[in-house]
């Protein structure tokens, strides 16, 4: 791949027959259920979710410019991999998230900070999207956060909430991204400025919790005092 990737393990479904893999991919925000453990199927894993269009689209003006030469080599005179030359036939099949992703870093052989916060900040979570209309207004973590009058954000009941092994940074527990899908809309019922993104905050407590669900879901605003890093959306190739 052309950018850097991050393969960690987490708490999300998975397919539980051992021949075959299920991978989430992030920022594009979709779920490969059955990726098969051979090496034809982990290229075309790489092909249709990790190169870039821009990637797939050199490739395939390389290959092109082979089938017109005689002698298969390319203008500096090595040999084209064959992978460029060979058409991916096997296609994954996937399911698009249309609702957030939480993952929270909860690695506690690395690091303690992270497998005590990352739990604490997963039944925080997994509070606030199963009942945040109830919460009382005199409730701690409503403070200087606007809860009257704001309608639940659609499907926001379907966010998945996850642990992780790593997503780096562990002197910044709690760690935390918060991915929302392309098509994902606010409260208010407009496109989220941040749709397609990941939020990655950093240093996060419980108690923050309530208040960065409501700036970044519910409002589509980003909490500059905890933000580590923004992950911008990406192409696939499917």
């Amino acid at each position: 791949p052309e950018r850097p990737i991050l393969i960690t393990n987490s708490s999300l479904s998975a397919n539980a027959n051992r021949k075959y893999t299920s991978v989430h991919v992030f920022p594009q925000n979709v779920h490969v259920q059955k990726i098969p453990h051979t090496p034809e199927a982990h290229e075309a894993f790489v092909h249709q979710f990790i190169n870039s269009k821009e990637a797939i689209a050199q490739k395939m003006h390389v290959k092109r410019a082979v089938q017109k030469s005689e002698d298969g080599f390319d203008q500096t005179g090595f040999p084209i991999p064959e992978e460029v030359l060979v058409g991916h036939r096997l296609r994954l099949a996937y399911t698009k998230n249309i609702s957030p992703t939480i993952l929270i870093c909860g690695h506690n052989s690395r690091d303690t900070r992270c497998g005590i916060l990352g739990l604490l900040l997963r039944e925080e979570f997994n509070s606030y999207i199963d009942g945040r209309t109830q919460l009382p207004a005199t409730d701690e973590r409503s403070t200087g956060f606007r809860f009257s009058g704001l309608q639940s954000v659609t499907r926001i009941g379907y966010s998945r909430v996850a642990l992780t092994s790593h997503i780096g940074g562990h002197a910044f527990a709690g760690n935390v991204i918060i991915y929302l899908p392309k098509t994902f809309r606010l409260a208010s019922g407009d496109l989220s400025p941040l749709a397609g993104m990941g939020i990655w905050y950093g240093r996060v407590e419980p108690r923050h919790v309530w208040g960065l669900m409501e700036e970044t879901v519910q409002r589509g605003s980003i909490v500059k005092e905890l933000l580590r890093g923004i992950h911008r959306p990406g192409d696939i190739g499917g």
